[in-house]
């Protein structure tokens, strides 16, 4: 008589496996993931494309990535200002608060620095429609020799009224009413790189299970 024992391994290891994949053992390590490929991600992103220079506003977006576990998932999240503009161009428009304008950077110097912090700024006008309107924050028109280069209505930004003197000074600030905004594509990563990320992490789990019950 031949006996053959055939031990079951099959459903050890399919039990392993589902505890490998419950919610609350699978999820952190997805979240944990993801935000590490949102951080790698957003670290590859050029700095400011207009020449200014970088505020390292794309390293300041990765150092503020987390997550939390949901009931069916993770959520990731952002603590910076600002990026969820860039990623889904909501609010469409921008207006000031408790302002009369938006200061929109001309020059270099400007970028990432307030109009408060220039002491020789003046408010230059241009006549639209029949008044003055405000369009740029200028260098104060100091002791230049030369011919002006603009010949435009300013005032001091503090206050004291020097209206229609000739400017030579450069504009530091453009300034708005409003701005419209935009997404930018390429700003996160792709849904197929996240999928892979996930898919990643699954396998990941499968192994491990595998290398363990290999081991016994």
């Amino acid at each position: 008589m031949i006996e053959i024992d055939i031990k079951d391994e099959v459903t050890g290891l399919v039990k392993d496996v589902e505890e490998a994949f419950e919610s609350r053992r699978i999820n952190p390590q997805i979240g944990t993931a993801m935000v590490r490929l949102f951080q790698d991600h957003f670290r590859t992103l050029p700095a400011s494309q207009s020449g200014f220079p970088s505020q390292h506003y794309w390293g300041e977006a990765a150092k503020s990535m987390s997550f939390v576990v949901t009931a069916d998932g993770v959520k990731l999240s952002s603590s910076l200002p600002g990026l969820n503009m860039h990623v889904t161009g909501i609010p469409a428009i921008i207006r000031p608060i408790n302002a009369k304008n938006l200061a929109i950077p001309a020059r270099a110097e400007a970028y990432g620095r307030r109009p408060r912090e220039f002491a020789n700024l003046r408010v230059a006008f241009r006549k639209v429609g029949g008044h003055l309107e405000a369009f740029a924050l200028v260098e104060g028109a100091g002791e230049q020799r030369g011919k002006p280069q603009h010949a435009l209505q300013i005032k001091g930004i503090k206050g004291d009224k020097k209206v229609g003197q000739a400017w030579t000074g450069a504009v530091v600030y453009w300034l708005k009413k409003e701005v419209h905004t935009h997404r930018y594509p390429g700003v996160i990563p792709t849904e197929e790189q996240m999928r892979q990320e996930a898919i990643r992490i699954a396998q990941q789990q499968v192994d491990q299970v595998k290398a363990r019950n290999a081991r016994h």
